[in-house]
């Protein structure tokens, strides 16, 4: 993998962390987030990212704060690509995530601000 698309596999992970802010993840929600990702990310890969994280997490049957935690340690790996536009656009896709899924609305905004905090000193940031 390269290391800009660990951002965009973190960002899934991150992701998967919020939607299971109410312990359990629906089909219907799954369906929902596939389309939130197609239409944000849909010209920068040729297969479907969230298609793939949300079977490999849900095969293991990860919990929240492990998988949001291994969300931020891939990003690390690709933070030298990470711009003020990616911070934004995936600050919209996890806000729009977080709208899409039942659960939680304190534990969503919760990781959402961790997202934020861990993400501001990204070495892409500073140039």
């Amino acid at each position: 993998m390269e290391s800009k698309q660990y951002l965009y596999y973190g960002l899934g992970e991150i992701a998967y962390a919020i939607a299971l802010a109410d312990g359990q993840l629906e089909r219907d929600e799954e369906l929902m987030f596939h389309d939130l990702i197609v239409e944000e990310v849909k010209q920068e890969f040729d297969y479907n990212i969230s298609e793939i994280i949300f079977a490999l997490l849900k095969k293991e049957h990860i919990a929240s704060k492990t998988t949001f935690q291994w969300g931020i340690k891939n990003m690390k790996l690709g933070e030298y690509h990470f711009t003020p536009e990616m911070l934004a656009k995936f600050k919209r896709i996890l806000e729009k995530t977080a709208d899409v899924f039942h659960g939680s609305v304190e534990l969503k905004n919760q990781l959402i601000g961790q997202f934020l905090e861990h993400t501001k000193d990204f070495e892409g940031l500073k140039n």
